[in-house]
């Protein structure tokens, strides 16, 4: 499937509680600092991971914006 095929869709907030934080410590060194493995709001569907990368893209800002989070 190509990324110009996809059928893009509103996203809408469920309240899931789960997230991560994540925080550098030097060049190649992350910590985790806070993990919440908490999903509720939706059923998580297995096949996503076979899905994803076909059908999503991000941006060059973005990518520009992750790159300077990143080398900070």
């Amino acid at each position: 499937a190509s990324i110009n095929d996809q059928q893009n869709k509103p996203s809408y907030k469920v309240d899931c509680p789960w997230h991560i934080n994540i925080s550098k410590k030097s060049k190649d060194i992350y910590m985790v600092t806070t993990f919440v493995n908490e999903h509720k709001g939706y059923t998580l569907n297995s096949q996503t991971v076979y899905l994803l990368s076909q059908f999503r893209k991000l941006t060059k800002e973005i990518l520009d914006d992750i790159q300077f989070w990143i080398s900070a």
